[in-house]
């Protein structure tokens, strides 16, 4: 069975460094794993991956409700059979984006500081996506902010700035994920 995990977060918080950082570690370990950029606004991932160069990424108008390539990704999200299928979410929550993860298992919260990650928090569980991670992004080296409270499910990751991350951060996230996909 596939695991379908979603990456949400608010705008310029590091998702699509996540997914893409999570995927190539994935395969690295030889894990079968997908990724999709289910923000069809913005074609991050192939650049962040060095699939292409940054000077060709392309910007679609945001929020359109008819672009046909909304169903093609979430298509192709859903058929996946790989054992953990990421998919990258805009950074709006919006009408459209109870579209994008209505296949989704399971998610991965993100956020600059307390408040931005609880308003995601309550985007998934108001849709029933049980939330398996907690990501609090930061710039540059340094361990970023606290909870209020401590999460066993809360982890900080950093230097996030739209290139693979090869570091303990990551490695921590992915096997934390590994142990809950199994």
């Amino acid at each position: 069975m596939s695991n379908r995990i979603v990456i949400g977060g608010p705008k310029n918080c590091g998702k699509s460094t996540l997914a893409a950082s999570i995927y190539n570690r994935l395969k690295d370990l030889s894990v079968s794993v997908g990724i999709y950029e289910i923000d069809v606004f913005s074609d991050t991932i192939p650049c962040i991956l060095g699939i292409k160069p940054w000077v060709q990424r392309q910007k679609r108008e945001s929020g359109n409700w008819r672009d046909p390539l909304i169903d093609l990704r979430l298509d192709d999200f859903s058929r996946d059979g790989s054992h953990i299928v990421l998919g990258d979410l805009p950074g709006i929550i919006d009408e459209l984006l109870k579209k994008m993860v209505l296949f989704a298992t399971a998610a991965i919260a993100i956020g600059k500081n307390e408040e931005t990650l609880e308003e995601w928090l309550d985007f998934f569980n108001r849709q029933s996506i049980p939330v398996i991670l907690r990501i609090g992004s930061y710039l540059g080296e340094g361990c970023g902010w606290m909870p209020r409270k401590a999460l066993p499910d809360f982890f900080h990751v950093g230097n996030m700035n739209r290139q693979v991350l090869r570091n303990e951060e990551i490695y921590t996230v992915v096997n934390w994920l590994l142990g809950l996909c199994r």
